[in-house]
């Protein structure tokens, strides 16, 4: 029960822990000052009744005790106020680094919990499929319904693995890119063909400009292209529109939706690893928290650049810029 709870809240008592402590080691320098200077006026005064006002150097002798009095204190509240900063500077380093290692772990046990559902429902719906196919005797139409949506989950799930094992490997730095001239606009129009047979109850809107080149790894950016408009697909139920266009020497892909949109605050943390926008509890949407955070690092590679605006009259567009290359 203990182990559950602090598993179910632990980032509340990490945070009650942290600040505990701090305040006790505040506590503690404070008393730590507080009995030197104590020390040091008990000092002061010892040495005043040792001095005798008939001294011929009296005054010399009470400015050497007030001097060093005076330095001392100097020095308990630099070294107070240095250890005062230290401590401040450490406890909001670790407070940031273990608030922050315990979301990633977090965010880590919700991937692998989507994962793990992502992986079972293609593979669920492609058995089911087969097994229709082997026990029962159906007429041409209806094999190829099935077949078809046996082809989508087959498409669903090389694309989730793919997402995984591109996602570590450009981590991790391992993945080198061979570039090479490449017909964008074609490659945009393949991507947009395919989602059209994956979805062909859903209307893509596509406005592409012919003969746009680039410079790029085209695996890669067929990738970025299918999690955008994949990530379209799940949001909205209207129309998606992709408009590709050459502005000097760059090529402007745009995706766009009507959905729901995306709030302001959280236009920037969707690009980051295993977010996703929402709550987790309440959160109903399929998906692992790694496309956006895919297509972010693909563009950057490529030296470009991936931005997310609000959609006129809802929604939200997705734009993607790289250089344009010419082509011979």
């Amino acid at each position: 029960m203990p182990l559950t709870f602090y598993k179910k809240y632990r980032l509340k008592v990490v945070t009650l822990v942290f600040w505990v402590l701090l305040v006790y080691i505040i506590a503690a320098l404070i008393w730590w000052f507080i009995s030197l200077w104590q020390q040091n006026e008990l000092m002061f005064q010892l040495r005043l009744l040792e001095l005798n006002k008939d001294m011929p150097d009296y005054e010399k002798m009470y400015n050497d005790i007030e001097g060093y009095r005076q330095r001392k204190i100097s020095q308990y509240i630099g070294e107070g106020v240095t250890f005062l900063c230290i401590i401040l500077l450490g406890a909001i380093f670790v407070y940031r680094a273990t608030r922050k290692q315990i979301k990633l772990n977090r965010q880590q046990q919700n991937f692998m919990m989507a994962v793990t559902h992502e992986l079972k429902t293609p593979i669920a719906i492609t058995r089911l499929n087969l097994e229709t196919l082997q026990r029962r005797k159906l007429n041409e139409q209806q094999i190829q319904l099935l077949v078809n949506n046996t082809l989508v989950e087959s498409d669903r799930l090389n694309q989730l693995v793919s997402n995984i094992l591109i996602s570590s490997q450009l981590e991790a730095g391992a993945y080198n890119l061979h570039k090479q001239p490449l017909h964008f606009s074609e490659l945009v129009t393949q991507v947009i063909a395919a989602f059209e047979q994956r979805y062909p109850q859903r209307t893509f809107t596509q406005v592409i400009q012919p003969n746009v080149y680039v410079l790029g790894e085209a695996v890669l950016l067929q990738l970025v292209m299918s999690n955008l408009i994949e990530n379209a697909v799940k949001y909205t139920q209207s129309d998606i529109t992709i408009r590709l266009s050459q502005s000097h020497h760059n090529a402007v892909l745009q995706v766009a939706d009507c959905g729901t949109g995306i709030p302001d605050d959280e236009k920037r943390k969707i690009f980051e690893k295993f977010y996703r926008t929402g709550n987790e509890n309440t959160r109903n949407s399929k998906g692992t928290g790694l496309g956006l955070f895919i297509c972010k690092k693909v563009i950057t590679d490529h030296k470009g650049n991936l931005t997310v605006n609000d959609t006129s009259g809802g929604g939200a567009t997705f734009t993607i810029t790289l250089s344009t290359v010419t082509h011979e």
